[in-house]
């Protein structure tokens, strides 16, 4: 293909990509509007499975002492 084919499109190498980045934007709100449209419904997590504390922890990198599956490790 020769350069003159790409010019015949777009006025240049930034217009291609504004083009690009602006289809993907499309593309990409799109998707996420359907998302929330029929969101997917997660599973309760396994028993001693990530997610299973009953609160935050006190601080970071510590469990709360409640926590028996945070505390073990």
């Amino acid at each position: 293909m020769p350069k003159s084919a790409f010019y015949h499109h777009f006025e240049s190498k930034a217009g291609l990509l504004s083009a690009v980045m602006g289809q993907g934007a499309h593309a990409f709100f799109d998707a996420m509007r359907e998302a929330h449209r029929s969101p997917p419904r997660a599973a309760p997590p396994a028993s001693g499975s990530a997610g299973t504390c009953d609160g935050p922890a006190t601080s970071w990198g510590t469990a709360r002492s409640s926590c028996a599956s945070c505390s073990s490790s």
